[in-house]
């Protein structure tokens, strides 16, 4: 019998998919390696062994495969049996909502799970991307990343326990963004003068002294850290490091996350304190001058308003402040500075595009705002680097 980690060995040594090469007396061959065993077909052109590999894929698939479950009742028994209780809550609610808006009462979830191939995967895919019906909208590409990252995994588990002879989705390739109705959206970030206005609005005072805004000053920390806003709502003070200035993230709040049993059956929604998003984000974030002034605020105001509260992101009461009320205070503050209405998100945004902009290598820029990899940060940041090119272009050109 062997393991889980023999089995997952094999499997990346399969290639399901085939390679396909045109051969030194001219004909095509596909080759292909299912369970260690090589197999080759021959042809006068390309189309004609392709066309082979796939009948061979296809025969293979409709062999072995288990023919009574439907991939629908598979991926559902998948998540609950194999996933709850052991990813985290959130993690878990994106997979459900997943699986049963895009792909439960399907006709690709109907399927019975021995017989889907890769064809019937792309089929489903292209239908999200550009539905037949009016009444269903398109997806972007990363909510249909979502849907096959998600039948990714419950077919590889399903071929790891002999349900199938091969996982029809490990050779899907996602289409190109260009080939998408509805487009990713660039990533927003504040420009200096939007920034400058939320500083002002942000330091403005009633006239007994206190901040007319009470969450202004949060606002401003995360504008200076780049912090999530579920990191800053989990800080303490114990967390915050003046001697060396330095703020040690090591939790967040999820927010509305779901709590279940055992059957998967939600039991209550609520905010969690929780381990960081990824290893990469615990990590400790030098304090700058401003930020330093308004932790200080921060502190000052709860020690004249006799707030008793270990809280850094504290609500009058000294309980700990939750994202809602940090977003309405953001509003507000907006519609002050007569700027357009933003998530909270755009303040961390604007850290790191600052940071690039200023000249901050890419590397230590992903280490601050706790990236997984530094991929991630390019990709988030690709505008910026590229305008910080074009002017070192321009700046080049001396003749």
């Amino acid at each position: 019998m062997s393991t889980i980690n023999e089995t997952s060995k094999r499997e990346k040594q399969d290639n399901w998919n085939g390679n396909i090469r045109e051969r030194a007396d001219g004909r095509w061959e596909a080759r292909i390696m299912t369970e260690g065993i090589y197999k080759s077909f021959y042809g006068k052109t390309k189309a004609d062994v392709k066309k082979k590999l796939r009948i061979y894929r296809d025969t293979r698939s409709n062999e072995a495969g288990d023919k009574k479950t439907p991939l629908q009742d598979y991926i559902a028994n998948y998540l609950i049996t194999y996933k709850l209780g052991i990813i985290k809550e959130s993690t878990y609610d994106r997979y459900e909502s997943t699986f049963l808006h895009h792909v439960y009462n399907t006709p690709l979830g109907r399927k019975p799970i021995g017989v889907v191939n890769d064809s019937d995967i792309i089929k489903h895919l292209k239908l999200k991307i550009s539905p037949l019906s009016p009444d269903e909208m398109p997806l972007s590409r990363s909510s249909v990343k979502k849907i096959l990252e998600l039948l990714n995994m419950a077919c590889k588990h399903a071929h790891m326990k002999g349900k199938i002879p091969n996982n029809p989705a490990v050779g899907v390739k996602l289409p190109g963004e260009d080939n998408f109705l509805v487009k990713t959206k660039k990533i927003e970030c504040l420009d200096d003068g939007q920034m400058a206005q939320i500083k002002r609005v942000s330091e403005l005072k009633r006239k007994n002294g206190k901040p007319f805004y009470r969450a202004s000053y949060l606002i401003m920390i995360l504008l200076n850290t780049g912090l999530r806003c579920g990191e800053l709502l989990a800080l303490t003070w114990d967390d915050i490091d003046f001697q060396n200035n330095l703020i040690y993230v090591s939790q967040g709040i999820m927010t509305n996350v779901n709590i279940r049993d055992a059957a998967g059956n939600i039991l209550e929604r609520t905010n969690k304190l929780a381990s960081p998003k990824t290893n990469k984000a615990v990590r400790s974030i030098p304090i700058n001058q401003q930020c330093c002034y308004y932790l200080n605020l921060l502190l000052e105001e709860k020690e004249k308003s006799s707030i008793d509260t270990d809280f850094v992101a504290y609500s009058e009461a000294g309980t700990r402040m939750t994202f809602r009320n940090l977003q309405r205070a953001f509003d507000l503050i907006l519609i002050k500075a007569e700027l357009p209405h933003y998530s909270l998100h755009i303040l961390r945004h604007s850290f790191g595009s600052q940071l690039i902009r200023n000249g901050v290598d890419v590397t230590i820029v992903s280490k601050l705002m706790g990236h997984s990899n530094i991929t991630i940060t390019y990709n988030k940041y690709i505008h910026v680097l590229q305008s910080q090119q074009i002017r070192a272009i321009e700046l080049a050109n001396v003749i």
